[in-house]
């Protein structure tokens, strides 16, 4: 996150303008990593309190020299501690504002559904600002073809076993605007929409959806993005038709391809967990039959 500004500038534009909206006593960072946002905090209210925590030990030495080297806000608190086993300092205290950047690639991969579920029941006061306040994930089906490496055909991996395995289970984080090797072959499908707001929010869904082809290719990947609604004012996507961020897109092979043409189309069967996300594809169906008229008018088959 140190060097990804677009994704920076607009997860602190979004604290300033929750800290401008109304007066806040306690913030909490979660997974506050380096500190940057619980830096911005600090200084958006300084009457506040803001606890920054973060239970990596090498990580939270970093938190602590970075708020050292930006003059050592007296509002800011480091919490060296897993969020889900700490509470809010104080009887019954609970924050103004929750903020959290605990995303991987395909959003889910950190933990943040347990993570903020359980700020939402415990840590986040009732009226008080969680950012982001919630997210949509969305898939590409993809051409994403092995290609010849080095003058070395690299589909003959997938002969092998080990390979065919980690290629099918194995996330890779990607970005589609520079992967050569990935083609895009349909429009995106939203999976799965989460409120991070929501104390409740079920951990494990499924969920299905219904997608055209638009163009023609071997069917044998997808990519899955996201977009967080940081806090009703503004957004944050990392589709590969958005400005890049540092999580590009989040890529998995299936474990059979299928040769597809445009207009034909398919049923994606997805299901996600507290951790991770899986897609499924199935009842693939051709293109609709549509006769076309000779230059004679007649109507050919």
């Amino acid at each position: 996150m140190l060097e990804d500004s677009r994704r920076n500038g607009a997860f602190a534009r979004a604290v300033r303008r929750a800290l401008a909206r109304r007066p806040a006593e306690t913030v909490v960072e979660i997974g506050a990593g380096a500190g940057l946002l619980a830096l911005v905090a600090a200084r958006a209210a300084p009457a506040a309190t803001v606890y920054a925590v973060e239970e990596n030990r090498e990580m939270a030495d970093v938190l602590d020299a970075t708020l050292s080297a930006n003059g050592s806000p007296a509002n800011a608190r480091v919490v060296r501690a897993r969020s889900t086993a700490w509470s809010v300092p104080g009887d019954g205290a609970r924050a103004d504002v929750v903020i959290a950047e605990v995303f991987d690639a395909g959003l889910l991969g950190e933990g943040c559904l347990p993570t903020l579920r359980d700020a939402a029941r415990r840590i986040l006061r009732r009226g008080g600002e969680m950012i982001p306040r919630s997210a949509a994930l969305y898939c590409v089906l993809l051409d994403a073809t092995p290609k010849a490496a080095a003058g070395i055909e690299a589909r003959a991996l997938d002969a092998v076993p080990r390979f065919a395995l980690a290629r099918a289970t194995v996330p890779l984080s990607v970005d589609l605007r520079a992967a050569s090797g990935a083609r895009r072959l349909s429009p995106p499908s939203r999976l799965f929409s989460f409120d991070f707001t929501d104390g409740d929010a079920p951990l494990e869904r499924v969920a299905a959806a219904s997608t055209t082809f638009a163009a023609a290719g071997t069917l044998n990947a997808y990519a899955l993005y996201f977009v967080l609604d940081l806090d009703g004012d503004a957004s944050l996507s990392t589709s590969p038709d958005d400005p890049p961020t540092c999580w590009f897109q989040s890529l998995r092979y299936l474990p059979a391809p299928l040769d597809v043409r445009p207009g034909a189309t398919v049923t994606l069967r997805a299901a996600h967990t507290a951790d991770s996300v899986a897609v499924a594809v199935e009842n693939l169906r051709p293109p609709p039959y549509r006769p076309r008229a000779s230059a004679a008018g007649v109507v050919a088959g």
